[in-house]
């Protein structure tokens, strides 16, 4: 069944976007375009639209890697249908399409896997192309994209690398080519992308909801009209679509004979060193994008309004590009002016020294030797203030560097104590941000970055618990049929089959034709990165009823979920107050999709620290049985337990509200569940300190954060942190 495309011309608003989906259609070379923003706000709209504006290639007829004649011989694929490189090869043309790539595929539909049905029927082993040979020469489409798992992104880094996809795996060997343009959408409340593989995305749109009313009202007319008769509704934008589609073909033909100016290149290496950015990826895709546009707009020279454009399409969500840009620009005009100056300045000097010489001779011309006077001995008075004057000038100017130079280092010594005090809140809150930032910014945290983190953990850290085996991030067995195919193992289960052991299996017993029995079926074992459960069990009772330590509560789980989804860690938040507990967030690996819950938190009531820790606990103890995440649970709250848990089964729990918490501090050490516990208040119950004592018997890590300013930036440092040690 043919699904209904919506008009890309029909689309309200969103100028950003078409102009970035288009520019990629024109120019591939670009890179692709990833679009982040809110659900609902068009995303994959626009891109589904784009398809009917793709331009025809010429492939390979029957091609199953929709290849070109070039690349047909280049990796010898004629062998794939059976032929040999002097067979004729029949061509078709075809127009470009969107590849979807879902975010359930497996990496054998991705990369390409033993056709099954050849295998077990015919003995055959034979390539059944994935997901990178049908995007070959095409567009790759990847809703989500920054929930994707690691395993793929690798895959795909590997491909957009290259443009080159290499199976080995099951018996075959095959390399075949996949240039693709990557699109992919995104919401960043559920995450950030990958670094290795966002780098490697030419463009990125920052996207927001239409607010204009008008247009809004528009949106809903065209969408309403759209679902009651879509051939009517595609007919009204027949040609604008034909417009457009004309105007991309004819950017196609000239955008090869765009050129651009030399001093609009120098603006951008200027600007790209302005902003710090390493490498020259995005001043290669700053130059392309703007003759990309220029050709869109049907002029063969990059204009100064076409690279402003280019550079807002490829930097535009980079801080401070707008100043940098601005400053660049300016910085540029002044060295075009000084070096028109110094060009003027040179031009007069040579025409003054003609002057004289000219002037010199005449005088030699009318002087009489015979004449007793004596001239040339004489001093020149016009000459000796021309000599004073210079003098004067080039004593003012050099006052005038060291006057500047000064400034530069009084500048610059101020942003070195600005950038080092952390004694005020401000600064502190400053440091605080730019260490944040900088964290978000990578999943993985290199030694110095780990040994600067450790010194303001160990400001707060009281107890140190003990020394565990690193196991975040190494490989561990999937229990889905995700992640890497590396061995296989003999099972009745009809699921993940692998094909290549499952046929040497029967072939061991067959004769003339391969006969699998139920005896010879082998699963693939898969494996991926161990990432972590974390269970938040945070005290919602009368204890920390004040509005500031609500806030403060809120402030932290908020950043608790983004850290989570940076990650793509699982999160589950309990709640405990009165004389129970409450599960706020499932165990999930989605938390942003629970962000409503956290408004609704109430509190109030007396403090069952025990029971909120149980459920914390059977979470994290169920996850151990799995053995594909790393349990941890942190527990919030002031460490004054006034509630136990009544008629448990469990013998080692009382109802003794501190013996009850202390007992299942044990059962966390017993299972090995990596446990930190964050103190905001110091209080002391009957004179003890109930949480330093749950962190010393379930070994786990104690934080005291009563003297800390922002407690949500410090428990964002303290889970960075700890997932070094995991």
């Amino acid at each position: 069944m043919k699904r209904n495309i919506y008009p890309f011309t029909a689309i309200v608003g969103q100028e950003k976007i078409k102009k970035a989906l288009i520019l990629n259609a024109i120019n591939p070379s670009i890179g692709g375009v990833l679009i982040k923003g809110d659900r609902g706000t068009g995303k994959t709209t626009a891109v589904r639209a784009l398809a009917s504006l793709l331009p025809e290639i010429e492939v390979v007829e029957n091609s199953p890697f929709n290849v070109n004649r070039n690349e047909y011989m280049e990796f010898k694929l004629y062998k794939f249908n059976n032929k040999t490189k002097e067979d004729m090869i029949k061509t078709t043309k075809k127009h470009k399409k969107i590849v979807e790539l879902p975010l359930g595929a497996t990496e054998d539909r991705v990369v390409g896997s033993m056709n099954i049905e050849k295998g077990l029927k015919e003995g055959i082993k034979q390539l059944e192309p994935g997901i990178l040979a049908n995007a070959n020469n095409n567009v790759l489409y990847i809703d989500e994209i920054n929930l994707l798992d690691d395993n793929l992104i690798d895959v795909l880094l590997d491909a957009a690398a290259f443009g080159v996809n290499t199976v080995e795996r099951e018996g075959i060997s095959i390399k075949h080519p996949s240039k693709f343009v990557l699109i992919g959408t995104m919401n960043p409340e559920e995450g950030e992308l990958r670094k290795q593989l966002s780098d490697r995305i030419g463009l990125e749109i920052l996207v927001k909801g239409v607010e204009d009313i008008k247009e809004k009202i528009k949106i809903m007319e065209y969408r309403q009209t759209f679902e009651k008769n879509p051939r009517s509704f595609k007919e009204k934008f027949e040609s604008r679509q034909k417009e457009l589609k004309e105007k991309i073909k004819n950017a196609i033909e000239i955008l090869d004979d765009v050129e651009i100016k030399e001093e609009l290149i120098k603006t951008i290496a200027m600007l790209t060193n302005n902003l710090g950015l390493e490498g020259h990826r995005k001043d290669i895709t700053i130059l392309k994008t703007s003759k990309t546009i220029a050709a869109l707009e049907g002029s063969r020279e990059v204009s100064y309004d076409n690279l402003i454009e280019a550079i807002e399409l490829v930097l535009g969500e980079y801080p401070d590009c707008a100043s940098n840009l601005q400053n660049t620009f300016q910085k540029n005009n002044e060295e075009e002016n000084n070096e028109k100056s110094d060009e003027n300045q040179n031009k007069e000097k040579l025409n003054q020294n003609k002057e004289e010489e000219n002037k010199s001779n005449e005088d030699e011309k009318n002087h009489d030797p015979n004449d007793g006077s004596n001239q040339n001995n004489e001093p020149n008075g016009d000459n000796e203030k021309d000599k004073q004057k210079t003098n004067q000038n080039s004593e003012v100017n050099q006052e005038k560097q060291e006057d500047e130079l000064e400034e530069e280092n009084e500048n610059l010594s101020n942003q070195t104590q600005s950038g080092t005090d952390f004694k005020t809140k401000e600064n502190e809150n400053k440091d605080d941000d730019l260490r944040i930032k900088t964290l978000e910014n990578q999943s993985e945290l290199n030694k110095f970055q780990i040994k600067e983190l450790e010194k303001d953990i160990n400001k707060i850290l009281v107890v140190k618990g003990r020394e565990k085996e690193k196991l975040y991030g190494s490989r561990v067995n999937s229990k889905t049929e995700k992640g890497k195919y590396v061995k296989t193992k003999f099972s009745s289960d009809y699921k993940d089959i692998a094909i290549d052991a499952t046929l040497r299996a029967a072939a061991i017993h067959s004769k003339n034709k391969i006969t699998v029995k139920k005896e010879d079926l082998r699963t693939k074992i898969r494996k991926h990165k161990a990432k972590a459960s974390i269970a938040v069990v945070m005290d919602m009772s009368g204890s920390m009823m004040s509005d500031e330590k609500i806030n403060k509560i809120k402030g932290i789980l908020y950043k608790i979920i983004k850290n989570i989804n940076k990650n793509k860690d699982k999160l589950s938040v309990v709640g405990f107050k009165g004389k129970e507990s409450e599960i706020i967030i499932p165990n999930t690996k989605r938390p942003s999709s629970f962000l409503d819950k956290l408004e609704q938190i109430k509190v109030g009531g007396t403090t069952p620290m025990a029971t909120g820790l149980k459920k914390g606990y059977e979470i994290l103890k169920k996850e151990n049985k799995k053995g594909e995440f790393i349990p941890m649970l942190i527990l919030l709250s002031d460490g004054m337990p006034n509630v136990g848990i009544k008629n448990s089964e469990v013998k080692t729990l009382t109802g003794s509200p501190i013996k009850d918490v202390l007992a299942i501090g044990k059962q966390l050490a017993d299972e090995k569940i990596y446990t930190i516990i964050i103190n905001f208040e110091k209080k002391i119950k009957q004179g003890r300190n109930v949480s330093l004592e749950l962190a010393i018997i379930s070994n786990g890590r104690y934080y005291d954060l009563e003297n800390v300013q922002d407690s949500s930036a410090t428990i964002d440092k303290i889970l960075t942190y700890e997932r070094t040690l995991l």
